[in-house]
């Protein structure tokens, strides 16, 4: 199925913004949460909302501006979690018999 010129386009101008803002959003989600496998999971999920949510755009700030409050919600919503907190626990009590 070919693609139409603006699909094209809005895909070529994805593709820039994530090559660009990767390694911004996964320091700046690791900045949040001092986890560097959580950074990689909320990276990913970052890019995912960046990709649904293109068109809701506005240009009232910066896309880096954009993206990092995605990405400071996204890192935030992860460790309110209770599948976050879940994890941490059983980490927790497995270093404790470990020691």
């Amino acid at each position: 199925m070919e693609e139409t010129f603006i699909e094209k386009c809005i895909h070529d101008e994805l593709d820039y913004v994530i090559k660009d803002y990767w390694q911004d959003v996964w320091n700046y989600s690791f900045i949040i949460t001092k986890d560097p496998h959580l950074s990689d999971d909320i990276t990913q999920d970052v890019f995912i909302k960046v990709f649904k949510n293109w068109n809701s755009f506005r240009k009232e700030s910066s896309i880096k501006t954009w993206i990092l409050k995605i990405t400071r919600n996204t890192a935030i919503n992860y460790l309110k979690s209770s599948y976050f907190k879940r994890i941490s626990l059983v980490g927790f009590f497995s270093d404790d018999k470990q020691s």
